[in-house]
This record gives structure tokens, sequence and C-alpha cells, in this order.
């Protein structure tokens, strides 16, 4: 008895069970970090893809609500997805101003992440 195997066969298979192992492991991790009423510190910056110093900052500074509960400093997810939605609505409005006053399409750094604020002859952004 000679039985002929094509590997073709099995990728459906495999790509079923690699599939589930995913949602699985999705379904993990979402459990694991947003199926908790508070995160401690360090949870809420990797949530939020931020140093623990920087979640200090925004705490400090109000822009991120934070619970004290028996000396620990501890994040709500509601709290981070408000964060996160707040500052969403922030850089869309500077978009849309920017379109706004930008009619003619010229491109401008909305975010000012260049660091640079002059306006020389070219635009908002040339240096020259």
């Amino acid at each position: 008895m000679n039985v002929s195997i094509d590997p073709a066969e099995f990728v459906p298979l495999i790509e079923e069970t690699v599939e589930t192992a995913i949602r699985r492991m999705q379904a993990e991790n979402r459990t694991d970090n947003e199926g908790r009423l508070l995160w401690d510190k360090r949870t809420a910056a990797e949530q939020l893809s931020i140093s623990i110093s920087t979640l200090d900052r925004l705490i400090k500074n109000g822009e991120l609500r934070a619970v004290k509960l028996d000396g620990r400093v501890l994040v709500s997810p509601e709290a981070a997805r408000d964060f996160v939605q707040a500052k969403e609505a922030v850089e869309d409005k500077k978009v849309m101003n920017a379109a706004t006053a930008n009619p003619n399409g010229q491109l401008t750094d909305v975010c000012n992440c260049s660091g640079r604020t002059g306006t020389g002859k070219g635009g908002p952004l040339d240096e020259g």
C-alpha cells in the first residue's frame, strides 16, 4: 500500500489552528489586562505605550485620572481610554484648524513634530 500525502491538504487545517490559537491568546490578554478594574502603574504605562515617568507626569498634571489605594497609584482602563480619546479629539481639532487655515492645500506641521517654529519664505516649515 502506497500512501501519497499532498502537503497542500494540510494548509487549511494549519491556518484554522493558528487563527484559533491567536484568538485564544488575544482573549487571554484582553482578560488579563482589560478585565481588571484597576491597573498598576507598570501595566497602565504598558497599555498606553509610555514610560512610568510620563504616566506619573500625566497623573500629576491631572491629564490622566488615577486612584490611590493602600499607597498604590492605580489607573482604570476607562480612565486610560478617556485620556486617549481626549488626546485624539485635540489632534482632530488641530488637523481641522490647519485644513481651514490652509485652503490652498499647503502642508503644515500640525503638531510641530519637527520642532521648528519659523515661517521662512516657503511656508511654515521652511528654514530658508
